[in-house]
């Protein structure tokens, strides 16, 4: 898949292109390679390394994002203690501390945003694939090292 630099055209399979590389959808022909692996034979090898944070949230609104980060890191195998270190890591590298404790069905749509990609780095991936990731994020400055776990 080759494409000029600038933007991608609506309706340009980027989602499926994306489930493809990430393992999450064969493809009908044709070969790929993530990270050196073949999506189809080596599948496993490439979950193993790397997030998807897709068009679409995947947060429980109930919880706070705090509670979110949490839960999600203690799904991932860190211990209580590492997961809380992580979320406060997390919050505050996405400019979400002030509203860590309010319940994620009442963030906005930009705010939602990057709880979803701080929980898709809850571990570090080798690669994260992000599915329209900036919609409502607003300009950023690039990631500090804070999105990274410690040595």
């Amino acid at each position: 898949m080759h494409q000029a630099p600038g933007r991608t055209p609506i309706g340009a399979d980027k989602t499926t292109a994306v489930r493809i590389l990430a393992t999450l959808a064969r493809p009908d022909g044709g070969t790929a390679r993530v990270l050196g692996c073949d999506v189809v034979s080596e599948a496993n090898a490439i979950r193993a390394r790397v997030a998807v944070t897709g068009q679409f949230a995947s947060l429980d609104d109930d919880l706070t994002g705090y509670e979110n980060l949490i839960i999600l890191g203690r799904l991932h195998g860190l211990s209580r203690a590492a997961s809380k270190q992580r979320a406060d890591e997390l919050l505050a590298a996405f400019d979400l501390t002030g509203s860590a404790c309010r319940p994620v069905g009442g963030y906005s749509g930009g705010m939602r945003r990057r709880l979803d990609i701080g929980a898709s780095l809850i571990v570090t991936p080798d690669l994260l694939f992000l599915d329209e990731p900036c919609p409502g994020c607003g300009p950023r400055p690039p990631c500090s090292s804070a999105t990274r776990p410690p040595s």
